[in-house]
């Protein structure tokens, strides 16, 4: 065999672990994306529907975002109604204030515990989510779509 025809079947059998790589990295990105979706359901159910309870949202941006859907921890609160309003849920961003979810829980309700064990859960899938993703995003310059050409 020429160093020619060695050099192509290491290329074709780099390529294909390479190729390899990429549906597993995709994969694991599909994983987590269901398991985020489920902790979401899961997290609703286990709270009641009353004031304070924390919730994972998720929220799509559009078409051709890699980080859709895109998760926020939200707190519901009902305020106070007077006799000729209803009281209103209000909806707190707790990201966008920077607070912790599982700190805004109320810790008395019976709740509590599986509640913080499914949100402890939901903030590890989302770490390794937000990891995943900003290594596909440093790709996308080396992709056909995004080259410049």
């Amino acid at each position: 065999m020429t160093d020619v025809v060695q050099a192509r079947e290491a290329a074709i059998s780099a390529e294909t672990k390479v190729e390899t790589i990429f549906n597993g990295v995709l994969d694991r990105l599909h994983a987590l994306n269901a398991r985020l979706l489920q902790l979401h359901d899961e997290i609703k159910t286990v709270q009641p529907v009353a004031s304070g309870a924390v919730c994972l949202e998720m929220y799509p941006c559009g078409p051709g975002c890699s980080g859709c859907p895109h998760p926020r921890w939200v707190q519901y609160n009902w305020t106070a109604g007077t006799t000729d309003k209803p009281g209103i849920l209000m909806g707190t961003n707790l990201d966008a204030q920077g607070r912790e979810p599982i700190l805004s829980l109320k810790r008395k309700e019976p709740h509590y515990k599986a509640t913080a064990e499914l949100i402890r859960e939901a903030k590890a899938v989302l770490d390794e989510r937000t990891r995943l993703l900003n290594f596909v995003r440093n790709l996308w310059p080396y992709s056909k779509a995004g080259a410049k050409t």
